[in-house]
């Protein structure tokens, strides 16, 4: 359900349910390449998870 990836993460993160030292581990992150895509053709899967990589990547409550 990579649609709700982000719905998910901000529950853990919103709730405390992870440790401060936890590690969250998250499947199909590289979404076979297409994460790294700058073309408009990518599957909604691909979109979903690029979408959720950013949302992580731009929360300051998490070390990457």
């Amino acid at each position: 359900d990579k649609g709700n990836y982000i719905n998910y993460y901000n529950f853990i993160m919103d709730n405390g349910l992870l440790e401060q030292s936890g590690t969250l581990m998250i499947d199909n992150t590289l979404w076979k390449g297409q994460v790294y895509s700058t073309s408009d053709n990518i599957s909604p899967y691909g979109k979903f998870v690029k979408q959720f990589n950013e949302h992580v990547r731009q929360d300051p409550r998490v070390n990457q």
